[in-house]
């Protein structure tokens, strides 16, 4: 069954994120319509973004190494 919901989400994925080129057209004339603000606040926004990864990597890991450090401590007599 949770096989079955991953290949069906796996596919949705791939077919939801290809750019074609007239996307990338579109895109282009949509930021070239855009005052130096909004472009600025897009520039900040990706360094955030990345930062936010990180510390969401961090957290995770930190978390994941925590749990298994205390059922490890657990099983010994």
């Amino acid at each position: 069954m949770s096989q079955n919901v991953v290949s069906r989400s796996a596919g949705l994925i791939q077919g939801s994120t290809a750019v074609s080129p007239d996307m990338l057209n579109g895109l282009q004339t949509t930021l070239e319509g855009m005052d130096l603000g909004p472009l600025l606040g897009l520039w900040l926004q990706s360094p955030v973004i990345g930062l936010t990864m990180q510390a969401l990597g961090i957290i995770i890991y930190g978390a994941s190494t925590f749990g298994a450090l205390q059922c490890f401590l657990k099983e010994k007599p």
